[in-house]
């Protein structure tokens, strides 16, 4: 039987479309792995982002870079100083180098 595994979602307004089609692409190899994929939580914004952590603690988040109060990389900022266990993923739509390599530190 396979382990759940907690996916929270945090993206704003037609950022979540293109989050549900990463999350896909991502858990399709899941299976091979022994785990099942469940998404807990969706939220759309930093400040609800940081509470569906707090409260949830879910196994990993997919993040958006700009949600209408802030960014996303602030938020993985402050949970990777405290887990580093839970498995953040950065998605956004905008290109940029830099934020890449911050993102991948």
């Amino acid at each position: 039987m396979a382990k759940q595994f907690n996916v929270g979602i945090i993206g704003a307004g037609w950022m979540g479309h293109v989050h549900a089609r990463a999350y896909s692409r991502l858990t399709r190899h899941y299976p091979a792995l022994g785990v099942e994929p469940k998404v807990v939580a969706v939220a759309d914004s930093v400040r609800n982002g940081a509470t569906l952590y707090e409260e949830l603690r879910p196994d990993a988040l997919l993040v958006d870079q700009n949600l209408p109060d802030g960014v996303g990389m602030d938020l993985i900022r402050k949970i990777r100083k405290e887990d580093r266990a839970t498995k953040l993923v950065m998605i956004t739509a905008h290109a940029k180098i830099e934020m890449a390599v911050e993102a991948m530190k």
